[in-house]
């Protein structure tokens, strides 16, 4: 009796599926000028209070290639000692920028050794002519709270450049830090991107 083979189909459509990616950080549109405040309010809080954050939300789920290198927020170095009740200025510098449409910063320093007297705009957000809301709060005890925002439907910024010049007096002898204990940005779509902070030693004598 003859046998018959039944090879399988090779040509058998394969079946795929698509996952969906959801969307984190994503915050409505508002003008520079309603967004800042309402960002400082946000800072105010705690990073937790709503859930996780952006930054380990995306890690352990991302099925992506591995993220690009983290934009980072530093203070220029000061030339050298501080002598006291002496004014001083350090600037905000943001490195690595993709996309920048605001910076959400929260700062920390010693109220005891430094007095904020107050904060300036830099050249980053504003360097194609764009007008740049920049509103800060001090929560006392040394807590600052930063917003600097360029206009609803303006591209966002790349690159590097000064956010915010932070105008401090000298108040008392000694080593004091000041730090940011929040760095982050958000793009033209209104996603937050976390950011590296950093911190700067000054000495007052």
């Amino acid at each position: 009796m003859p046998v018959l083979n039944v090879a399988p189909d090779a040509n058998a459509p394969l079946r795929s599926s698509a996952v969906a990616r959801p969307n984190i950080g994503v915050v409505p549109g508002q003008s520079a000028a309603a967004a800042a405040p309402a960002a400082i309010a946000q800072l105010s809080a705690s990073a937790d209070a709503n859930g996780e954050t952006a930054a380990a939300a995306v890690a352990p789920h991302s099925l992506g290639p591995p993220p690009a290198q983290k934009m980072s927020m530093s203070f220029t170095p000061l030339p050298g000692p501080v002598p006291t009740d002496t004014p001083f200025q350090i600037p905000v510098v943001l490195t690595g920028g993709t996309d920048v449409s605001s910076v959400p910063l929260q700062i920390q320093y010693d109220a005891a050794k430094l007095s904020l007297v107050n904060v300036g705009p830099g050249d980053l957000l504003s360097r194609d002519g764009q007008a740049v809301a920049l509103v800060h709060r001090d929560d006392g005890a040394g807590s600052v709270n930063i917003v600097a925002s360029r206009p609803p439907g303006a591209p966002g910024v790349a690159g590097t450049g000064v956010v915010c010049v932070l105008s401090f007096q000298a108040k008392a002898a000694g080593e004091t830090v000041v730090s940011m204990t929040h760095a982050s940005a958000v793009n033209s779509a209104q996603q937050q991107v976390p950011a590296e902070g950093g911190q700067i030693s000054i000495v007052v004598k």
